[in-house]
């Protein structure tokens, strides 16, 4: 009956929501589930085990360490904040890059395709995700580097939207190799007085000094050529 009276006090649905319950070992481990879960949460469980004598041991709202590592780790992102609040880790789980390049709220999105050869077609379209910067002094950087060779062709598009005070920086980096083609098409809309908003361009050839300086070291024309790629994409 007292499940039945809590389940009546819920004022809207959960469905499709998430919830986590640190039951801290206490009484309520045994009715906590049901009540969210008739109200259409599907709940995470954790510190639901009393003895007895381990209420709120370690467990709790004096440790909400625990309830907060559930809420920011999933199967694709790790995330992790120090005690001002500040965000200090953003881990992409699939990949295993860390995509916080600096503690705060900056991050570097990737999308692996660096490379293309023969005839390729490589739309690097990164319009259809569009960086919205709508919170006041947030910021994004969006940038592509990339090796176009053989007879393949890249396009790289981007856009940033200003909506509040922020900075926005986009930038496209390539290197252009025998009869291959690049096209940099970078988008930045200011809707606000205080919008920060760049966008660059840089695409060329490997710079014969750059090779000839390899090559006086002992590597072959190839070599010197693979060398100064795989430092440029890294």
């Amino acid at each position: 009956r007292y499940i039945g009276y809590l389940i009546s006090l819920g004022k809207f649905s959960f469905k499709g929501v998430k919830v986590g319950l640190d039951c801290a070992n206490g009484a309520a481990w045994t009715i906590a589930k049901s009540v969210f879960e008739a109200l259409g949460a599907k709940t995470y469980v954790m510190n639901a085990s009393p003895n007895g004598t381990n209420i709120n041991q370690d467990a709790g709202s004096t440790h909400i360490e625990h309830l907060q590592r559930f809420v920011l780790e999933n199967e694709l992102v790790r995330a992790e904040f120090s005690r001002k609040g500040e965000l200090i880790s953003f881990v992409d789980k699939e990949t295993g890059k860390e995509t916080l390049s600096a503690p705060g709220n900056v991050m570097k999105m990737f999308r692996d395709v660096p490379g293309s050869y023969d005839a390729w077609d490589l739309d690097s379209d990164y319009k259809d995700m569009p960086v919205a910067l709508d919170g006041e002094d947030c910021s994004a950087n969006v940038n592509s580097r990339s090796v176009a060779r053989d007879e393949s062709h890249q396009i790289f598009r981007s856009a940033i939207n200003g909506n509040n005070r922020c900075a926005g920086h986009t930038e496209c980096d390539a290197i252009i190799m025998d009869r291959a083609t690049v096209a940099a098409i970078p988008e930045i809309t200011a809707n606000h007085i205080d919008a920060s908003l760049i966008h660059e361009a840089a695409i060329g050839k490997i710079a014969g000094e750059q090779l000839i300086k390899l090559m006086t070291l002992g590597l072959t024309e190839e070599e010197a050529e693979a060398q100064i790629v795989n430092g440029f994409l890294k």
